[in-house]
């Protein structure tokens, strides 16, 4: 999969884009970076109408795949873009940061979040979360 970015492409339209290979993750883009292992503060998430060119990115291409290890997109994001970004997984009707699994690959996030929102045949799985 490549991400097309450039300075007038909205945070939007990348999310998207994920979306569209990874339908059980999503992109939530901050004001403040984090360190490996650690979550972002709500408060400083960043509107997705806003556009690349926006925070002063000048990247043309990038490329990203079901290989791609989640930590490594992540640092990928603020080192090109300046941006500071979280992997979010679909755990049920709430999305988790992937704070703790930062090390497994986006394919590998995407099958936890399809795990944990398609039942078994036959189980029901009640109020169940997954935590990290």
């Amino acid at each position: 999969m490549n991400i097309e970015m450039h300075s007038n492409k909205k945070l939007k339209e990348i999310n998207e884009e994920f979306q569209k290979r990874f339908p059980y993750l999503k992109l939530a883009f901050f004001e403040k970076d984090h360190a490996p292992g650690e979550v972002s503060a709500s408060d400083d998430i960043i509107n997705l109408n806003k556009t690349l060119g926006e925070f002063g990115s000048n990247i043309t291409d990038w490329v990203v795949n079901g290989l791609t290890v989640v930590e490594d997109l992540e640092k990928g994001f603020q080192d090109n873009t300046g941006l500071a970004v979280q992997v979010m997984r679909k755990s049920g009707d709430i999305w988790l940061q992937t704070s703790r699994t930062d090390y497994l690959t986006l394919a590998e996030q995407n099958a936890k979040g399809r795990g944990s929102n398609e039942p078994l045949p036959g189980e029901d799985l009640g109020d169940y979360r997954e935590q990290e």
